[in-house]
């Protein structure tokens, strides 16, 4: 079980460095797929995972800052045997992997219409700024 349990914080992990590299464009929570959702707070030092496969599921929570780094699991291990989390693996492995290159595809998409974004309220301001001074 501890394995196990070792590989799906290493995905969490993972997946929290990825989130967290584009924490601007992001929203929470994320859904990763049907099984996997992330939810952020306190910025991007906070992250919960949740990983299912119904009727079971288990939530892995990420602490990470510069100064502290802490990683905690909230399991029913009488719910869950160790042949629930290797499905409850295999599965996150599989639709992580798949929502990293669809992340990957979104992620110009994203920071371009961001740009778009900013870009308009610039123009708005500096218009505002011109009616002002004229």
């Amino acid at each position: 079980m501890r394995n196990q349990l070792n590989e799906l914080v290493e995905l969490a992990t993972d997946l929290r460095n990825l989130l967290a590299e584009h924490s601007t464009i992001l929203e929470s929570p994320i859904v990763v797929s049907d099984n996997i959702k992330v939810h952020i707070t306190s910025g991007v030092d906070y992250m919960n995972f949740s990983f299912s496969r119904f009727p079971n599921k288990l939530e892995i929570s990420v602490y990470d800052t510069d100064n502290f780094k802490q990683t905690s699991i909230n399991i029913d291990i009488i719910r869950i045997s160790d042949e629930d989390l290797d499905g409850i693996l295999l599965c996150s492995k599989e639709e992580i992997a798949i929502f990293k290159k669809l992340f990957e595809q979104q992620i110009v998409a994203k920071r371009r219409m961001k740009i778009l974004e900013l870009q308009a309220e610039l123009d708005s301001l500096f218009v505002d700024y011109n009616v002002h001074t004229v």
